[in-house]
């Protein structure tokens, strides 16, 4: 999770199940290429923490990110593939904290 501030707000970022669930709601799938790719990413990491936020809301956000030059975009992105990453990883948990009972 980290914070960005954009416009003079401060909006949490973080990667969750449930966020790439409702972008899939709002017609988005991962897998995109390119500058789509990045928006659809930066509304995903956007909509844990800020769930009424539009994909359009979350697209001029990102385009103001870029434009104000505030952030170093590379950087920024780096800590999207990062989140993604670390929700992905979850899934993949080698030491669950308990077993499934199988019967």
């Amino acid at each position: 999770m980290f914070k960005l501030e954009i416009e003079n707000k401060e909006y949490t970022f973080e990667v969750h199940r449930r966020s790439i669930k409702k972008a899939e709601e709002n017609g988005i799938t991962l897998g995109g290429t390119g500058f789509g790719a990045t928006y659809d990413m930066f509304y995903i990491g956007l909509v844990k923490h800020q769930p009424k936020i539009s994909v359009n809301k979350a697209y001029d956000l990102y385009d103001a990110l870029v434009d104000e030059g505030e952030y170093n975009p590379s950087e920024v992105m780096e800590l999207i593939a990062k989140e993604f990453e670390d929700a992905f990883k979850k899934l993949d948990n080698p030491n669950p904290k308990k077993k499934i009972i199988r019967g």
